[in-house]
Order: C-alpha cells, then sequence, then structure tokens
C-alpha cells in the first residue's frame, strides 16, 4: 500500500489539532478519504524552526514577555477566563487526543519530526501533502516562508501536493516573496484556497 503523508498546522499541541474542531474535521477527512481510495495516509507532526517558542528565550527575556502581556487586558481576560473552565478544557484536550488516537490519525503515533529528518523518514512514500490549512502563512513563520510546509524536503520521485492551502493574508512580505517563486516550481499538483492566494 502507497504511503502518504500530510502536513498541517492542525497537527501542533502535542498532536490534538490544537483543540480545534474545524482543524480537527479538514485533517480527518483528508485522511478518510485517501485511505478509502487505497492509500496507507497520516497526518505527520512537523514541528518548525520558525514558530514562535518562548523556551527559545532566556529566562529574563522570558519574564520581560510575559510581564508586558499583562497590559494586554484582552489577553489577561481571556486566560482568567481559561483559568475558571480549566477542568473542561482538559477534558475537552484529552477527547482530542483520543480521536486521534482511535482513528490512527497521526503517523508513529503522533511522533513530532523536524525538517532534517523528514527527508529520510518520507523517502520511501509515494506523496507528501500540504494543507489545507494557513500553512502558508509567513506571519505565523517570522514572515518567510517555512520550507517544511512547502514540502521543501521531499526526495526526488516523492509527489509533492498543495491541497487548498491558505496564505492567511492578502499581502505577502518581502522576505516571503522571494522564495515563493522557487518553493512552488517543485510541486506536482497546486491547489489554493483563496482568491487573493
Amino acid at each position: 500500500m502507497k504511503k502518504i503523508g500530510i502536513i498541517t498546522t492542525s497537527c501542533v499541541k502535542n498532536g490534538t489539532y490544537g483543540c480545534n474542531y474545524g482543524a480537527a474535521l479538514q485533517g480527518y477527512a483528508l485522511v478518510k478519504v485517501l485511505r478509502d481510495m487505497g492509500y496507507d495516509a497520516h497526518d505527520i507532526n512537523y514541528t518548525s524552526d520558525n514558530e514562535y517558542r518562548p523556551q527559545q528565550y532566556t529566562f529574563v527575556k522570558r519574564t520581560l514577555l510575559r510581564a508586558g502581556l499583562l497590559f494586554n487586558f484582552s489577553l489577561v481576560k481571556q486566560k482568567i477566563a481559561e483559568f475558571r473552565i480549566r477542568d473542561c478544557l482538559t477534558k475537552n484536550r484529552l477527547q482530542f487526543q483520543q480521536f486521534i488516537v482511535e482513528n490512527d490519525l497521526t503517523y508513529l503515533n503522533g511522533r513530532f519530526f523536524d525538517i532534517r529528518q523528514l527527508s529520510l523518514e518520507t523517502s520511501d512514500f509515494y506523496a507528501v501533502i500540504t494543507g489545507s490549512d494557513v500553512v502558508w502563512n509567513p506571519v505565523l513563520h517570522k514572515n518567510i516562508n517555512d520550507s517544511g510546509y512547502f514540502l521543501d524536503f521531499a526526495n526526488t520521485g516523492v509527489k509533492r501536493i498543495a491541497y487548498a492551502p491558505s496564505f492567511g493574508v492578502t499581502v505577502l512580505p518581502e522576505e516571503s516573496r522571494k522564495t515563493l517563486k522557487s518553493y512552488l516550481e517543485k510541486f506536482d499538483a497546486l491547489s489554493i484556497r483563496e482568491k487573493s492566494g
């Protein structure tokens, strides 16, 4: 059975689709359709070097950033509301995890891979797919195009498919524009979610 790997932003936060129903449904739907077509399909948990991670900063910088958030009153209000319903949020997260396990959605039981590992891991795959979601939003990746979401790790012979990805913005940062053409030229099949994209 030919293997297909799917990279989507729905795989963040320990493979729980970010506890987002829309992300979970689009992820599940694509895996299910591909399996119904006879492929061995799974979402791949991709961890990007270009995504915001508080642990990449020193203790002092993290403390200053968090202190600055105290002046963002809407964020403080949101965190207080989340604290009040933390038991429900925990239950919700566990239900998402159960959904993923029961449907065998993630590759190798939800193990996370960085771009260096993916080149080796997917060498015997028939195809890799990026999307559907805001996988090409440069704002989420330090205003650049994240090569993992553009499937730059795929070896020669592995089909690269863009399935309804979204840029999530109507104007691309200059840094993103510089590499976009070279990434897109490597795709075997290309679609996009919005007309603006």
